[in-house]
């Protein structure tokens, strides 16, 4: 690994490999049925509504441990040379799916800074209850995520991001 840099850098590679693995093909996928003209409203809900079940349904899943959570953490907050590649090859697509998704759903312009800036927010969402999880937890007397629990969260997510995107379709120009 040619040192420490190069078992981290080899590490996040592992990380964006197994992540990408399962989010960019189902990610092709979607990006392939927004340039359809005729989608309703209800299919780009339910386009919305599958990328978010797939990135809930991975990210609580046993194949992103903690540790990957704190890596994907610590390169937001202090970013290494390593951050480009991983926004190069995962972040990017995916936070411009999300965000597409996100400005359709919204009713808003995309691409567009409130777009974007919502799109983040919403993510926020999804993330909190990974890391902050040990809160969670032991509010809801849990000793560790299982899939029943899933059950709970995922439309407790699902409700949040639909209900914002219904108040920015509903206050679009207050927003």
């Amino acid at each position: 690994f040619s040192g420490k840099e190069g078992l981290y850098r080899a590490t996040l590679g592992l990380i964006v490999g197994r992540v990408g693995g399962k989010l960019l093909p189902a990610a092709e996928h979607l990006r392939d049925r927004l340039k359809d003209p005729d989608l309703t409203p209800e299919e780009l809900r339910e386009l919305f509504r599958d990328l978010l079940r797939r990135m809930i349904g991975l990210f609580f899943s046993a194949e992103v441990s903690p540790a990957m959570v704190q890596i994907f953490i610590r390169e937001q907050q202090e970013p290494t040379p390593v951050f480009d590649e991983l926004y190069d090859s995962l972040l990017r697509q995916m936070h411009e799916l999300f965000t597409e998704l996100f400005a359709r759903n919204a009713g808003l312009p995309f691409p567009s800074a409130r777009a974007t800036l919502g799109a983040h927010a919403a993510i926020g969402q999804l993330f909190i209850f990974k890391t902050h999880q040990e809160l969670i937890r032991r509010r809801m007397g849990w000793e560790k995520y299982m899939p029943e629990h899933l059950e709970e969260i995922m439309p407790t997510i699902l409700f949040q991001i639909e209900a914002v995107t219904e108040a920015y379709r509903r206050n679009r120009h207050h927003a």
